[in-house]
C-alpha cells in the first residue's frame, strides 16, 4: 500500500474530529461550548475554507441546541439570531408558542372564541377544550338566568361558611346591594359568613351552623334574617343542601325567602281560631263557659276524679225571680244582672274551679278535689256575695243553690240531676238558700 500523503492525513484527522462532535451531539443532544475543528498545521490552502465553514456549522448547531432547550424550558421571549439558518424552524415554533400563550391568557380572561390551527394534534385537543368550556359557560348562563328570575334567594357558601355567590334576590334579602359575583371584580361581601345574618334566632341559627359544619341537609321556618345596612329583621324559610365532591365537603347551596306575610297570616289565623274557639266555648253575655263547654268540662273533671279517686262536687244555682227582673226593668237590666252575676262567680272561685252558664239564669259550678260539705260552704259564700252585690236595681238579687257530690259509677247526667233536685228543694223552701243533694244508696 502506498503511503498516505500529508494532506490526506490532515483531511482524515478533520473528519475524525467532525465524527467525534457528531457522536457527542447524538449522545448528549448538544455540543460542548468549546466545540471546534482544530486546523492541522500542514493543512493545504484549499481545505482552509471548508474547515472554516464546518466550524460555522458546529457553532450553528451549538446555538440551535442551546436555544432549543431554552424554548423547551418555557422562555418564549429568548432572542433568536437571524444569521443562523438552523434556527428558522425554532423561530416559527417560537412565534406559534407566543401566540398560543396569548390565546391562553385570553381564554383565562373569559374569551372562549379562541381557536388553534397550527399545532396538529395539540390544536385538536385545545379546540376540544374550548368547546367544552363553551358548553359549561352556556350551562352557567342558563343557571344564572334561572336564579335571577327566581323569587327565591339563592346563595353558595364554601366549606368555611363564607359567601361565594348570591343571586339578586339573595343580595336584596341580605341587604348586600346589587353587587354580583359575575362582575369583573368580586363583590365586597365575598367571603362574608352567612351565619352572621342569622344571629337573631339563636336556636335555629345553631342548627344551621351544625348543618353547614357537618355537611348535612337542613330546613327551617324559624330563622330570623338580620340584613346588612340596618334593614329590619324578617322571618325566612330556608333550605340548605350540602355539596360533596369525591367524598370532600365543598360547601352548600341555600335557598330562602321572606315569610313575613305568611307569618302575618298565620298570626291572624291563630287570633281568628282563638276567637272562634272562644265563641264556640264561651257564653257571649257572661264570659263564662257555655252549656256545651260546661258539659265537656264536667266530663273531664269526672274522669280525673275517678282516675285519682278525688272528690268532685257540682253546684247548680238559679237566680231568684229573674223573670220579674226582666218584666219590671227590661231585658237590658236582666242582661246586666247576668253579666254581674257571672263576674261575681268567676271572681270568687279558685283557679282550679270552673263556672258555666247552664241555661237562662242558671249556672253550673265545678269544684274538683272538694267534698260536699266544703262545697256547701262555697255555695253559702257565693249566696251571700250575690245578696250583697250592687246590681244597680231597687231590689236585691238572690239565688238558690243545689249541691251534689259525685258518687261511684255515677254519670254526668245523674250527677247534675241530683244537683238540680237539690236546687228545686231550695226554691221550694223559700229561695235564697243552699240545699245538699241526698246520696243515693
Amino acid at each position: 500500500m502506498s503511503p498516505v500523503p500529508e494532506s490526506g492525513r490532515a483531511a482524515i484527522a478533520l473528519l475524525q474530529q467532525l465524527d467525534g462532535l457528531l457522536q457527542q451531539l447524538q449522545r448528549n443532544g448538544r455540543l460542548p461550548e468549546d466545540a471546534a475543528l482544530v486546523l492541522p498545521g500542514s493543512l493545504d490552502d484549499e481545505l482552509v475554507g471548508p474547515v472554516e465553514r464546518l466550524n460555522l456549522l458546529v457553532r450553528w448547531l451549538q446555538q440551535a441546541t442551546r436555544l432549543g432547550r431554552t424554548l423547551a424550558d418555557g422562555d418564549l421571549q429568548v432572542s433568536l439570531p437571524r444569521d443562523n439558518p438552523l434556527l428558522m424552524p425554532l423561530k416559527a415554533l417560537q412565534a406559534n408558542l407566543q401566540h398560543l400563550s396569548w390565546q391562553a391568557c385570553r381564554v383565562a380572561e373569559g374569551d372562549l372564541n379562541q381557536r388553534v390551527h397550527f399545532l396538529g394534534d395539540f390544536s385538536t385537543a385545545f379546540n376540544a377544550m374550548i368547546a367544552a368550556l363553551q358548553r359549561n359557560r352556556a350551562i352557567e348562563e342558563q343557571l344564572k338566568t334561572l336564579t335571577e328570575v327566581l323569587g327565591e334567594g339563592v346563595c353558595l357558601v364554601d366549606g368555611a361558611g363564607g359567601l361565594t355567590f348570591a343571586n339578586p334576590e339573595a343580595a336584596k334579602l341580605l341587604g348586600l346591594g346589587q353587587e354580583r359575583l359575575s362582575a369583573p371584580t368580586a363583590p365586597t361581601w365575598t367571603g362574608r359568613k352567612l351565619l352572621d345574618f342569622f344571629a337573631a334566632a339563636p336556636a335555629a341559627a345553631a342548627q344551621l351552623r351544625q348543618a353547614l359544619e357537618a355537611g348535612h341537609d337542613f330546613h327551617s321556618q324559624d330563622l330570623l334574617l338580620q340584613p346588612a345596612g340596618g334593614v329590619p329583621e324578617r322571618p325566612v324559610a330556608l333550605v340548605c343542601r350540602p355539596i360533596w365532591q369525591e367524598g370532600q365537603y365543598q360547601g352548600a347551596v341555600l335557598a330562602f325567602h321572606d315569610i313575613s306575610a305568611q307569618k302575618g297570616y298565620e298570626k291572624q289565623l291563630e287570633t281568628l281560631n282563638r276567637q272562634l274557639q272562644q265563641q264556640a266555648t264561651t257564653d257571649a253575655l257572661t264570659g263564662l263557659a257555655n252549656r256545651m263547654q260546661a258539659e265537656r268540662l264536667l266530663q273531664k273533671e269526672m274522669e280525673r276524679a275517678n282516675r285519682y279517686q278525688h272528690p268532685l262536687t257540682v253546684i247548680l244555682l238559679d237566680l231568684d225571680h229573674f223573670k220579674q227582673i226582666n218584666d219590671q226593668f227590661g231585658h237590658a237590666a236582666g242582661d246586666m244582672v247576668l253579666r254581674t252575676a257571672g263576674a261575681l262567680l268567676r271572681d270568687n272561685l279558685r283557679d282550679s274551679d270552673s263556672a258555666g252558664r247552664w241555661g237562662g239564669e242558671e249556672f253550673l259550678l265545678l269544684l274538683p278535689q272538694t267534698g260536699a260539705q266544703a262545697a256547701c260552704r262555697v255555695a253559702e259564700k257565693l249566696r251571700l256575695a250575690l245578696q250583697q252585690a250592687d246590681f244597680a236595681l231597687p231590689r236585691p238579687v238572690t239565688a238558690s243553690f243545689g249541691v251534689a257530690e259525685l258518687q261511684p259509677a255515677e254519670d254526668g247526667a245523674r250527677l247534675t240531676a241530683r244537683a238540680d233536685d237539690a236546687l228545686y228543694r231550695a226554691k221550694g223552701s223559700g229561695r235564697n238558700r243552699v240545699e245538699l243533694a241526698e246520696r243515693e244508696s
